[in-house]
């Protein structure tokens, strides 16, 4: 009996083992994916542009309330600039900028009716932004710059800026206070307020349109000339296929009215710019992410960049 016991204690024993081992030859083997890495936008974003185009405008002059005559000219405009912006942190980003713009009188003068005619000038200027972005799609910063008006003299500028992403579509504001620094513009007291409006649609990630409004007050002190300036403005802008560049088309106008409070003289004109240009991209691969890594641009009305969306 005790024999049997043994036999059948060893078959038990040697069914479960070969049980067992069948179980871990056949179980599957599972293999870890390696992990998923979510690439990473450039920290630096950027663009370089060049726009050339035409210019043409009228001012009408008055005396006493009497009018005395009427300025006409047609110009060349010929500019560019570059701006960069730099993510310090996850939600703030430093912006710079460098642009010019110069105004070339071919024709000096169409109608000769007050002065002698107007000199090639140019205007442009440096400085920064820092702002902040949130995963909202708000954008909020501060900007200071300076800039020349060519035989006039210097000026710095500081302003406050926001914009707020809503999908395909972006509003924006900028205000600032523009004073003279050096040359005339100091010597004179030169200050102005300004405040613009824009708004950019992205038909797709790589076509927008754009348009924008601006006003502003200009105070020239030691010669008590007051004056305003009402601008509006209208960009269309597509980026060519995989190649960094893209083309846009730019208009801006103006309407302009001023006085001097020591003598009866007075003046108001109006002038229209139309530019095409080209800009090359980088550190974004579609001109709507470029736009919203590089948001802001200087509007000052005395030597800001007018043809920026």
């Amino acid at each position: 009996m005790r024999t049997k016991g043994l036999l059948a204690f060893a078959v038990a024993t040697a069914t479960l083992s070969g049980s067992a081992l069948a179980a871990d030859v056949i179980s599957p083997v599972v293999f870890v994916p390696p992990p998923v890495v979510i690439p990473v936008a450039p920290t630096v974003a950027g663009y370089i542009d060049l726009h050339f185009g035409i210019l043409r405008g009228f001012e009408d002059f008055y005396f006493d309330e009497s009018y005395e005559g009427t300025d006409y000219w047609r110009s060349l405009v010929l500019g560019g600039g570059g701006r960069g912006a730099y993510e310090l942190t996850q939600a703030l980003n430093i912006q710079l900028d460098a642009w010019f713009n110069f105004i070339v009188n071919p024709d000096r003068r169409l109608v000769a009716s007050v002065s002698d005619g107007y000199a090639n000038f140019g205007r442009g200027g440096i400085g920064g932004h820092i702002f902040v972005d949130t995963a909202g799609g708000l954008y909020a910063g501060a900007l200071a710059t300076v800039g020349v008006v060519t035989d006039y003299g210097m000026f710095a500028n500081v302003g406050a800026e926001v914009a707020q992403s809503f999908g395909n579509f972006t509003v924006s504001i900028q205000g600032g206070y523009t004073f003279g620094i050096l040359g005339e513009p100091a010597f004179d007291g030169h200050r102005s307020m300004y405040v613009r409006a824009g708004g950019t649609f992205y038909v797709g990630p790589n076509t927008s349109v754009a348009a924008n409004v601006g006003f502003s007050r200009t105070r020239i002190i030691d010669e008590a000339i007051f004056g305003r300036e009402l601008s509006w403005g209208a960009r269309v802008e597509h980026k060519l296929g995989s190649s960094p560049f893209t083309i846009f088309g730019a208009y801006e106008g103006y309407r302009w009215a001023g006085y001097d409070a020591d003598d009866p003289f007075s003046w108001n004109g109006m002038e229209h710019a139309f530019v095409v240009g080209v800009r090359m991209l980088f550190g974004r691969d579609t001109l709507q992410a470029l736009d919203a890594a590089v948001p802001f641009a200087d509007y000052n009305p005395i030597y800001g960049d007018p043809f920026i969306r």
